[in-house]
């Protein structure tokens, strides 16, 4: 991670809040390097081949003397510009942060000691910097534990969806998780929520069933984790369309 290590001496440049719309752009080199947190829209910033997107509640490092092409969406940041003395950074890195109110405050606290620009005002804004990055380093540990514990309650979930009594509070509390992580990260990784995703699981097992004829709509609403065979026909129809006997058919 950016500034990971030792102390790097920083002079601030400036600080902004910036509102854009959908564009496409080459931003040269500057003599500065820059730290984003964005409120609104998504990016991908392209420098020596590598691409790097960046979302709402993310940081975003660009190094001094970086040049780079964007693809934006309607786009929202706050940003603090400052000038790296010593430390040589070369490459664009995004941070998403498990809990991004935690910085917000300081950009904006930052922002307006730029615009007052009372008597310590520069130094006010590198200590907001300095507390950023401890909190942006500290809560890139917490997403590798996070991660785990993301991966463990998928596991329980693809294991046990067969059982009725299966919640997603109960699935997020032996995996060692908040509920809120599971479902950004659920929505992330397959645009679904948690109950959907499980819904799916079940859903699927089902249908597999479905062709053996031997199997009846009862049995298989039971052994995929419905516990009533009405409301396993209610969300057949509502997801797939159709009542269940004509999964038999698909």
């Amino acid at each position: 991670m950016f500034f990971d290590g030792e102390y790097v001496n920083m002079q601030i440049f400036g600080v902004d809040h910036v509102k854009w719309g959908v564009d496409r752009c080459f931003v040269p080199a500057r003599g500065y390097a820059a730290l984003s947190f964005r409120v609104r829209g998504e990016g991908e910033l392209t420098t020596n081949g590598e691409a790097v997107r960046t979302a709402p509640g993310n940081l975003l490092f660009v190094p001094q003397d970086v040049e780079y092409s964007a693809v934006y969406t309607d786009t929202e940041i706050y940003v603090i510009h400052f000038v790296c003395e010593s430390g040589a950074f070369h490459h664009i890195e995004n941070v998403a942060l498990t809990h991004p109110d935690a910085v917000l405050p300081l950009f904006r606290r930052a922002l307006t000691a730029w615009q007052s620009k009372q008597v310590g005002y520069r130094m006010e804004i590198l200590a907001l910097l300095l507390e950023i990055l401890v909190i942006a380093r500290r809560q890139s540990v917490d997403t590798a534990g996070e991660n785990r514990a993301f991966e463990r309650a998928l596991s329980i979930l693809q294991a046990e969806y067969s059982d009725s009594g299966l919640s997603i509070a109960n699935v997020c509390a032996r995996a060692g998780l908040s509920d809120s992580y599971f479902r950004r990260q659920c929505k992330q990784r397959f645009s679904m929520s948690p109950v959907q995703y499980l819904t799916e699981l079940r859903l699927t097992h089902a249908e597999h069933l479905l062709r053996f004829p031997s199997y009846s709509i009862e049995t298989v609403a039971l052994q995929s984790g419905f516990s009533d065979p009405k409301y396993f026909a209610r969300v057949v129809r509502r997801v797939r369309g159709c009542a269940p006997s004509d999964l038999r058919f698909i």
